[in-house]
This record gives structure tokens, sequence and C-alpha cells, in this order.
């Protein structure tokens, strides 16, 4: 499936390491929810992605985003 935050992070590292990558997959979602969570942005520029420059992952997660984006059991909806 699609992915943002972490996981959108982890990808974007192994493709900018890796020739054999030829695309990069994100979740078709409001880009306020990307960029909440991500310390760089994706910033499509002819095509192409550039390298993350943030520490680590680039990610950020605090409780904040966590009650902002809670899951709502039975629902399938986040908040």
């Amino acid at each position: 499936g699609a992915s943002f935050g972490p996981v959108l992070a982890a990808s974007w590292h192994l493709a900018a390491a890796t020739q054999s990558v030829e695309w990069l997959e994100r979740v078709i979602a409001p880009w306020s929810l990307q960029n909440d969570f991500m310390i760089d942005q994706l910033e499509l520029k002819d095509g192409t992605v550039g390298v993350p420059t943030a520490p680590g992952l680039g990610v950020r997660i605090t409780d904040e985003l966590l009650e902002k984006y809670r899951f709502q059991p039975g629902t399938g909806e986040r908040t």
C-alpha cells in the first residue's frame, strides 16, 4: 500500500541510496498531513525528488501529532 511519515521517509532514503529505484510511491492524502510528519518536504522538480537532509529518517512525531491523527477504532477514520 501507499505510505507516509516514517515509511515514506525510509523509502525516500533507500531510493536516494540505490540506483535501481525508478519511482517512489506516496499516499494520496492532503499535503498538510505529509508535511506535519516530514521535516524535509518532498519537492518534485523535473520529475525527481531531492535527497533528504534532516538527521535520521527526518520524521517528526510529537504527542500533539499523535493526538491530532489518532485512530478512531471502529470507524476506519483518523481525527
